[in-house]
């Protein structure tokens, strides 16, 4: 093969893995925009509690004097 074409297959695969390689940061704080709807996705927050969803975090986190973080997507 020609050089360029090492070059050309070698950057296809580097964005193929940087493209699937995405670091998630967690914990995080909820998404309080209610505009995006409140549709059923669990999480788990930092308080060891599964919320429905980000936005029933929220309203939660408005009734505390701290706030829980999104551990993770998903049930505790």
């Amino acid at each position: 093969m020609r050089p360029l074409n090492i070059f050309l297959l070698l950057s296809m695969v580097l964005c193929c893995f940087l493209d699937t390689v995405q670091v998630k940061k967690e914990p995080r704080e909820a998404n309080c925009d209610f505009a995006s709807g409140c549709n059923y996705d669990p999480v788990c927050g930092t308080d060891e509690i599964t919320y429905a969803n980000e936005c029933l975090l929220c309203i939660v986190n408005k009734g505390r004097n701290f706030d829980a973080l999104i551990r993770k997507s998903g049930k505790c």
